[in-house]
């Protein structure tokens, strides 16, 4: 009768160690809930800069946006709007979540692996992103100077640019 116990309780102890395995992928979880504001509202567009797979677009969107990122991954999330300036914002892992060294306690060699494979070990900056977008202009020039944009080939057929300042006239009844 004592071993039909003993098999009870470690069966119950292997249960339980089971449950709560993963102590971050549990108390924090595994994904990065990421919050995206922008004046005026623009284009937000949020690509993979780690572990592989470099470049690869996970989100695309406009502002305001509430993006969900998996903790596994670093990101550069890009925000533009025509006539304003890009502007890139990394999203990266900084540091190891609390929770994640309750595994000593509970989770064991077990939930280390979880913890680490599913992301959940990393604590992740920034968890929001506000800007106002500067208007675009050319280097030296004032922003408020207006310009045309000509492109035109040569007789080699490369392309050349050149910005031609516009003039504002007002016009009065």
């Amino acid at each position: 009768m004592c071993k039909g116990r003993e098999i009870f309780i470690v069966a119950g102890a292997l249960v339980l160690a089971g449950i709560v395995a993963g102590c971050a992928s549990i108390l924090t979880g595994t994904a990065h809930n990421l919050s995206v504001n922008s004046a005026p509202s623009a284009t937000v567009v949020v690509n993979r800069v780690s572990a592989g797979l470099e470049g690869m677009k996970v989100y695309e969107g406009v502002t305001p946006a509430q993006i969900k990122l998996s903790k596994k991954y670093e990101y550069m999330v890009t925000i533009s709007a025509q006539g304003y300036k890009q502007i890139k914002v990394p999203v990266t892992q900084d540091g190891i979540e609390g929770m994640f060294f309750l595994n000593f306690v509970c989770g064991g060699l077990i939930g280390f692996v979880v913890d680490y494979v599913d992301g959940a070990m990393y604590k992740m900056e920034p968890e929001s992103i506000s800007v106002t977008l500067q208007v675009a202009s050319l280097p030296g020039q004032p922003a408020n100077r207006l310009y045309a944009v000509f492109r035109t080939p040569d007789r080699n057929g490369d392309v050349h640019a050149f910005a031609v300042p516009m003039i504002r006239t007002t016009v009065s009844n």
